[in-house]
């Protein structure tokens, strides 16, 4: 049996190996936003903003946007054709003008440096809003006219008032900090919400363990955060600064410690506090007077005022 040998030249087998690489179809642009929001209602902007990522580094794009999904390929909205550019923030839409509540499907596809061509990204869609008193069809603004009492906070959860001793009072424009050391156990911690009020206002910082937020809420006014990623196994540190503390600067503190396992904590003020390392003195029971209890801020979270309307429907929708 005979066997033939066929000769290719080394430059053809190269030239087949460039042709099938650049035959190769880049990967087509993700993550698309409108207005830097995915697939977005109610858009009030004429032009909104268009936006993709791309893993290969972008010369040019092209959009296509139509009235349905299916409609895309033939464009009946816009059709950007190619566009010279590396941008993939906010492309301003420039298609036919869009009705009120119509919904905008569009797609993207991008040209990278050497000529290569991504396939077409995945559909994504925005909804124009309504953008004057005509398309809003005389609809008018209401509000609640119930009267709201005050928001309060847990008083089964807040220490009681504490203050500085009074021949111990912080010089003049020199901050009050309060302090507390306490223990946890070694378990995970979901949620650590606190509360802490000042009978004056006076801007506040809190922090655990050096973490934390300043807030400068006013008269007997408790803030609130979730210090769960804060907290530690073991000591933890608890600063209660007033930064510019008025005459007596009386404060409030409770936090409620919820463990993974159901479990909780509560670490309150009391009288093993310290203000500005000196002992502290008690004021009176929170709620009690004269400081009574706190006005809660919009920092804290408050029930929801619902609106509803009762409406009948006479045909299918």
């Amino acid at each position: 049996m005979s066997t033939e040998r066929i000769a290719v030249p080394a430059g053809a087998l190269l030239a087949c190996c460039c042709l099938n690489v650049n035959a190769q179809e880049e990967a087509a642009p993700v993550e698309l936003k409108c207005d830097y929001r995915v697939n977005p209602l109610a858009v009030e902007k004429e032009q909104p903003g268009l936006s993709w990522m791309v893993d290969a580094e972008q010369s040019a794009f092209h959009i296509q946007a139509a009235e349905t999904e299916a409609g895309l390929a033939e464009a009946g909205l816009w059709d950007s054709g190619w566009v010279q550019g590396a941008n993939t923030t906010q492309v301003l839409y420039a298609g036919r003008p869009v009705p009120p509540a119509a919904r905008v499907y569009w797609r993207v596809r991008t040209r990278d440096a050497a000529g290569n061509v991504s396939a077409w990204s995945m559909p994504a869609w925005f909804e124009a809003g309504l953008k004057n008193e005509v398309q809003w069809q005389g609809a008018k603004w209401i509000t609640c006219t119930r009267e709201r009492a005050p928001q309060l906070a847990p008083r089964a959860l807040m220490g009681p008032w504490i203050s500085h001793r009074p021949n111990e009072a912080p010089k003049p424009k020199l901050p009050l900090t309060y302090r507390h050391t306490f223990e946890l156990p070694d378990k995970p911690v979901v949620y650590a919400g606190a509360w802490w009020g000042t009978s004056k206002p006076t801007p506040v910082e809190c922090r655990i363990n050096g973490d934390g937020a300043k807030y400068t809420f006013g008269a007997a006014a408790p803030n609130y955060t979730d210090f769960a990623f804060c907290l530690r196994p073991g000591a933890n540190l608890l600063e209660l600064k007033l930064t510019r503390p008025p005459g007596e600067g009386d404060v409030s503190f409770g936090m409620r410690i919820v463990f993974s396992d159901g479990t909780e904590q509560l670490v309150r003020s009391s009288m093993d506090w310290m203000a500005n390392k000196n002992p502290v003195r008690k004021t009176c029971d929170y709620g009690a007077p004269p400081r009574g209890e706190a006005v809660v801020y919009p920092l804290a979270p408050l029930p929801a005022t619902w609106y509803k309307r009762v409406f009948v429907i006479d045909k299918p929708v």
